[in-house]
């Protein structure tokens, strides 16, 4: 789910605003903002992405700066994919 559909579905479930609206952060160091990180709010991210992971995105249609912005989304999209594996268990023969 994107961060836009889980605050969508937290209103729903009457999760308190507090905690709905609290900035999402890594904390990999004090105030350690994501979206000041991405220079971009999940609401301007999250189409993004859905459209690039559904290979919806063409290119040549984009301006220079939605450009600038994908490119920055694929390169940390390779960057840090070994963040969706799932690490290896110890097995025993």
């Amino acid at each position: 789910m994107y961060k836009t559909q889980i605050r969508i579905l937290a209103k729903k479930l009457d999760i308190p605003k507090k905690i709905i609206d609290k900035k999402s952060g890594p904390r990999l160091w004090k105030n350690h903002d994501a979206e000041e990180e991405l220079q971009m709010t999940y609401e301007q991210l999250d189409p993004i992405l859905y459209l690039y992971s559904n290979d919806l995105i063409q290119e040549n249609s984009l301006s220079m700066k939605q450009k600038n912005i994908l490119n920055n989304i694929k390169n940390r999209n390779i960057k840090f994919s070994h963040k969706n594996k799932i690490p290896e268990i110890c097995k025993f023969d």
